[in-house]
């Protein structure tokens, strides 16, 4: 169980990864068509589409919530506020 526990384990993968899915499935869903069609995309977006973009949302909240979580807040002294 623990075998199957880390391959699935999220929080191993850089997110240099979740970037590069986020815009290959940015690409896919928001390309042209025409573009799409001539390096053989298009029939994924088609036939997948649904799925790609369940891709673009997950890896794009994955990267967002790690560059959020990676701003600390800083105390900044203002003077007699």
């Amino acid at each position: 169980m623990e075998y199957l526990k880390s391959i699935f384990d999220l929080t191993k993968v850089p997110s240099k990864f979740f970037v590069l899915f986020s815009i290959i499935s940015a690409f896919i869903l928001f390309g042209e068509n025409e573009l799409l069609e001539k390096i053989q995309l298009l029939k994924l977006k088609v036939d997948f589409g649904i799925y790609v973009g369940l891709v673009f949302l997950l890896s794009t909240g994955i990267v967002l919530i790690n560059n959020v979580s990676c701003v600390k807040p800083t105390n900044v002294y203002l003077g007699n506020t």
